[in-house]
């Protein structure tokens, strides 16, 4: 077991591309983990019913600006973090990656599409109720949100497979500062028509970014177990 140990270290430093790997399973680990403290904090707080000042401020800021115009941009913001959109979002996405990137076009769509079953589990676990005072009618429970934590999954993996398949980096980085403003103002949207509490979107959003960062190190794990058999089997020879 020691010599075996020893062996996965030697490797992990035995190249520039191996340390860069081993990096991005530490980051994301800690990613996880982070996340998930901070998703089960939430939860805590749900639950002792100490988060009950805070939901309140920031609800009444943001509905503090309603009028019929915003209400019908917010309702077109929201759209975009919705079911329908992201639905057919997810299609062209698969159809455009599945000719050159396969791999990426199963994963994309793999990380999607248990996310998605993972928020609703999530919401029946929790069962929270949705606010009161709401403009449109939604009938699911409330905790976490589903528009933030499905589109922080759609729009980060977006980003992440947008990096990944590009030489432009500055493109890459111009669609992450989008996507991350989109992301935010769906969050906005959720509070602002009232079917959301400020802590649910929240968690959403840390409720995605801890399934999106879990599906990449399970990946990258598998990826350097895969390098290091072949390794192993190469230094016999």
């Amino acid at each position: 077991m020691k010599q075996k140990i020893w062996e996965i270290f030697d490797f992990s430093k035995s190249s520039k591309a191996m340390i860069t790997l081993i990096g991005e399973i530490f980051i994301g680990i800690m990613a996880v983990l982070g996340s998930l403290y901070i998703f089960l904090e939430f939860v805590d707080e749900i639950a002792e019913n100490e988060i009950v000042t805070f939901d309140t401020i920031i609800t009444n800021f943001i509905i503090s600006f309603r009028s019929p115009e915003m209400t019908e941009v917010m309702k077109w913001i929201t759209f975009l973090g919705g079911q329908y959109f992201l639905t057919g979002a997810i299609i062209l996405t698969i159809l455009l990656l599945w000719r050159k990137h396969r791999k990426d076009a199963f994963l994309f769509g793999f990380i999607f599409l248990f996310g998605v079953g993972l928020n609703f589990l999530l919401k029946e676990i929790f069962q929270r109720a949705r606010p009161i005072d709401s403009l449109i009618t939604e009938l699911h429970y409330s905790f976490p949100s589903g528009h933030a934590m499905n589109s922080t999954v759609f729009y980060i993996a977006l980003c992440y497979f947008i990096f990944r398949n590009i030489k432009n980096r500055t493109w890459g980085f111009v669609w992450t500062l989008l996507a991350g403003i989109v992301v935010v103002l769906i969050c906005i949207s959720r509070v602002y028509l009232g079917v959301h509490y400020p802590s649910d979107v929240i968690a959403g959003v840390v409720a995605g970014l801890c399934w999106f960062a879990l599906v990449l190190l399970v990946e990258k794990t598998i990826l350097f177990f895969r390098l290091f058999k072949k390794y192993e089997i190469e230094k016999k020879y």
